[in-house]
């Protein structure tokens, strides 16, 4: 299924590694991708032609034109190294503890670490496009079908393809190897040496394929669009979903999950069976040999591995639980076909919640340190290192976790990428977008500004806010008042958080002790005004209401919504909220706020502004047809041209 780059430019390898996708290209094209369909455009330092990319030895390694080669810890900063040759670089490859590199005129380079290289004798001049791993072999692809193999890197030998089309790229998913090249071609086998055509469904060059999170993805290119991206499931078959698993001691069960690839239509059956590592069955473990049944439509089943808790203080053990004998004809056994079970002491000698084999592991005892130290100085407590799976020794190894959502109004926050932690150094883009009538203002937290997106590296456990805002008169429903903000407080603003209607409300809050906030405005009179307010501090803070300086309702405490209605009398008049920090006290969340205000200039509201009880109780004189100045204009008429009921006009 094609997915959409972003990028015109030529793409040329991709590779997965660290929970990130990397693609390269033409022009230094680098795009990361955290899900292998929304990617992101990188800075790789250099406009050369990057062909090919893969990860491992803990670091990505991109090549390309000239003996480029550059380097990178997360995918997004990167580095270059000494060219090995002037050769240009088309792919690169790591398995089996290196890396291997193949290029122009049969150049192939390996290293173990992607920094020292070492060039190779390929008994080829073919100009060779594609490297990987299968069976136990390192294999090499190239022009004119030319394919070659080595078990160490150092010997290759020429093997047969069957095609004369230009081979690009190789992967493999443990159980199928797949070619990709020129016009479309892929090539499949399962044993690397004889070789099937699939169809692709496209006549485009495909220049790299890779397998990650259970598909095989092709990249390349279409002339003047956007480049292609193809995904391909696996064959049919079973495999773990995890080739490894930690398990404590003291769970009662390790959960080990088969996945089924292929029709569902029809029930299936695949045998596993367990063997000893360095744990023993029956002392350790119960051993398990029997078959897992998936029923019709079923694409997943998880078994079961009792664990046994004894009471000695051990090393971490494991044993391994292997898949064989799909019971359907055509079946395959995938890589990961064997899963290796971790078994975690449960002993905690010294009752502090780390493991004993861990704090052996790390710091050769179990009295040096406890939960709440850094011995590496990175943050992260030994209970953080312990949950990361870090190295509670080692200040390189430190993940981070970012916390990251909206302060306040109507509006959403992305992270890219979005990760339960982050190894140090990560680049992570924040972006805030406004919802309705909100506009974004700025962050808040560990960050400040008003820049969106937001992009920085993360070295330290984050709270990142977005600050949206609405107008006052949005929030607080009334657009016929001009309503300020002022004090020696932080201001009222508009915000979505907190409401009394569920769309949006004035706020304050983050006080001082000393500190007040002030919001007011004009209203001409008679007129009823009804609000509704609520407040989260201490009782001996202050929420006040005054109509022309005089105070007329106050809150104290943790008070939820109500609604307070007052009358105000002819002429201009000033409402207004304070909200005043007048203790130490840190009860509640030191805040304020106000709803829907509303202006009511009924008929009723306009007798009790000119009409004393006794005169309001008889209709002669205040009803609606009443003319108790003799002017001609019954009270009615005088309500709605704004007119004196007591004094003839003129």
């Amino acid at each position: 299924m094609p997915e959409i780059s972003g990028t015109t430019q030529a793409l040329r390898g991709v590779t997965y590694g660290a929970g990130l996708f990397v693609a390269c290209g033409a022009n230094g094209t680098l795009l990361t991708s955290p899900d292998g369909s929304t990617w992101t455009t990188r800075t790789p330092g250099t406009s050369g032609f990057l062909s090919g990319v893969a990860f491992g030895a803990g670091r990505f390694v991109a090549v390309g034109g000239s003996g480029l080669i550059i380097t990178s810890s997360d995918g997004i900063s990167w580095t270059p190294t000494v060219p090995a040759t002037g050769s240009f670089l088309q792919d690169i490859d790591y398995a089996a503890g290196r890396f291997v590199v193949v290029g122009s005129s049969g150049t192939i380079l390996t290293s173990a670490d992607g920094i020292s290289w070492t060039v190779r004798f390929s008994a080829t001049t073919s100009y060779l496009s594609g490297a990987g791993f299968f069976g136990g072999q390192h294999f090499v692809v190239g022009l004119s079908g030319t394919m070659i193999s080595s078990p160490d890197g150092v010997t290759w030998a020429h093997q047969t393809s069957g095609t004369l089309a230009g081979l690009r790229g190789f992967a493999s998913d443990g159980t199928t190897a797949v070619v990709c090249g020129d016009g479309g071609t892929v090539l499949k086998s399962v044993d690397g040496v004889s070789w099937s055509p699939v169809s692709a469904g496209v006549s485009s060059d495909l220049f790299d394929v890779m397998f990650a999170d259970g598909k095989f993805v092709a990249a390349g290119e279409v002339a003047g669009a956007d480049a292609v991206l193809l995904c391909a499931e696996r064959d049919p078959g079973f495999y773990w979903s995890d080739d490894a698993v930690s398990v404590d001691e003291d769970a009662g069960s390790a959960m080990l999950t088969i996945e089924r690839t292929g029709n569902t239509a029809q029930a299936a059956s695949v045998d596993y069976r367990s063997s000893d590592v360095t744990a023993i069955a029956g002392d350790d473990y119960t051993a398990v040999d029997a078959s897992a049944n998936f029923g019709i439509g079923e694409s997943s089943v998880t078994v079961l591995v009792p664990i046994t808790n004894n009471l000695a203080a051990e090393p971490a053990e494991t044993f391994t639980v292997e898949l064989s004998n799909p019971s359907i004809a055509g079946y395959l056994i995938h890589s990961p076909s064997v899963v290796e079970v971790t078994i975690v002491d449960a002993q905690d000698s010294d009752f502090d919640s780390l493991p004993d084999d861990w704090e052996i592991t790390h710091f050769g005892d179990v009295a040096s340190y406890g939960p709440g130290d850094d011995p590496d100085g990175d943050g992260n407590a030994n209970s953080v290192e312990l949950e990361d799976g870090t190295d509670p020794d080692d200040a390189a190894s430190a993940n981070y976790r970012l916390s990251y959502g909206v302060a306040a109004g109507v509006g959403s926050v992305v992270a890219v990428p979005d990760l339960p932690s982050y190894p140090t150094g990560t680049e992570i883009t924040l972006t805030a977008t406004a919802s309705g009538e909100f506009d974004f203002i700025a962050w808040q937290g560990d960050a400040a500004g008003g820049t969106n997106p937001l992009v920085f590296d993360i070295t330290g456990d984050l709270d990142i806010q977005a600050l949206f805002e609405v107008s006052l008169a949005e929030a607080l429903d009334e657009d016929c008042l001009d309503f300020i903000s002022s004090g020696t407080g932080p201001p009222w603003f508009g915000q979505g958080i907190v409401s009394s209607d569920g769309a949006d409300a004035a706020e304050t809050g983050g006080l001082s002790i000393g500190q007040s906030s002030t919001l007011e405005a004009q209203v001409d009179g008679p007129v009823e005004v009804t609000f509704r307010w609520k407040l989260s501090t201490s009782q001996f803070d202050s929420y006040r209401f005054f109509i022309d300086g005089a105070p007329r309702a106050t809150l104290g405490g943790e008070v939820d919504w109500e609604s307070r209605t007052f009358f105000v009398g002819a002429g201009s008049h000033t409402i207004r909220w304070v909200y005043a920090k007048n203790s130490t006290s840190s009860v509640g969340s030191n805040q304020a706020w106000v709803d829907q205000v509303s202006l009511d200039y009924g008929y009723d509201r306009w007798v009790l502004a000119y009409f004393n009880p006794t005169e309001q109780a008889d209709p002669l004189i205040s009803g609606p047809g009443a003319d108790p100045d003799g002017d001609g204009v019954r009270n009615l008429f005088e309500f709605l041209f704004d007119l004196h009921p007591r004094f003839q006009e003129t």
